[in-house]
């Protein structure tokens, strides 16, 4: 005599399979956390045995942890309003960064000036006085030693990229195609709790491009010492960077013109401390 509930192997796995569908939807909405599997999972009886309620909970653990933080704020200037922006942010500390090259930096056009939580109002007043104009605001941050990009450009394969060392000296670099970007490096500062360790830099990285012997070839990444800048900030800390006078000649200036610009157009970034470590 044939019970009811008995049915064939293709019903009774069919039937098991409905059956964890079921429990994982219930677990899903109770908040735990989970994905529906496709239904032709394999070994859906032997799976179910093996699941723990446990399994299922949301890791207490992140897989990434941002170790800092930073909030990037773009303003548009004119060239005029450009050049006066070392005398209307004078309060602000110009010798609290080091650099790898300072007179190579200087060469290049660019200005940076560092200031505390307590400057920020100050410093953005000035600027809205001095007639600025706010773009908007990028979110960087920062984890397992990998750097956020403040602004960068694409470049053509075989362009030359030309920009000055100390004292004025030219220097041409013949790169493939790829990117040349405004790169920030943070990481917690382990002897001061509470603080960064910042350094900014112009960054090349390049695509993958044909050799002359038609195999892939991967450039080597540039870093550019004469744009690069390293300081320390605690969370509030901010920079103020941008080229009061843009250096036409130097490939760094077009970090600090729009994407649309008018051709008097200069580019400010407030680049603002979020979050130092622990």
């Amino acid at each position: 005599m044939n019970k009811p509930w008995r049915k064939s192997t293709e019903e009774f796995i069919t039937f098991m399979k409905r059956v964890y569908r079921f429990f994982l939807s219930v677990v899903c909405l109770s908040g735990l956390g989970c994905e529906v599997p496709p239904t032709s999972s394999p070994s859906v009886s032997s799976e179910i045995s093996r699941l723990k309620i446990t399994d299922l909970a949301p890791s207490k653990n992140p897989i990434v942890e941002i170790q800092c933080g930073f909030a990037v704020v773009a303003y548009r200037l004119s060239s005029e309003q450009a050049q006066s922006v070392p005398k209307t942010l004078s309060m602000l500390n110009i010798k609290k960064t080091t650099f790898s090259d300072s007179e190579a930096f200087e060469s290049n056009g660019l200005w940076v000036a560092a200031g505390t939580f307590e400057q920020t109002a100050e410093v953005v007043d000035a600027l809205n006085k001095l007639g600025a104009k706010q773009l908007g605001t990028k979110q960087l941050f920062m984890f397992q030693n990998y750097p956020g990009e403040i602004t960068g450009f694409s470049v053509e394969p075989g362009r030359t990229l030309f920009y000055f060392g100390a004292g004025k000296t030219p220097i041409a670099k013949q790169v493939p195609g790829g990117r040349l970007s405004l790169m920030l490096w943070a990481r917690p500062d382990t002897p001061q709790r509470g603080f960064a360790s910042v350094r900014i830099e112009p960054f090349f990285q390049p695509g993958v491009f044909l050799n002359g012997g038609g195999g892939n070839a991967l450039f080597e990444n540039l870093s550019f010492r004469e744009g690069r800048l390293l300081t320390t900030m605690a969370e509030g800390d901010f920079l103020v960077l941008t080229v009061p006078k843009e250096e036409e000649l130097s490939i760094f200036s077009r970090f600090f013109l729009p994407a649309h610009f008018q051709e008097s157009a200069r580019l400010l970034y407030l680049i603002i401390c979020q979050k130092a470590g622990e």
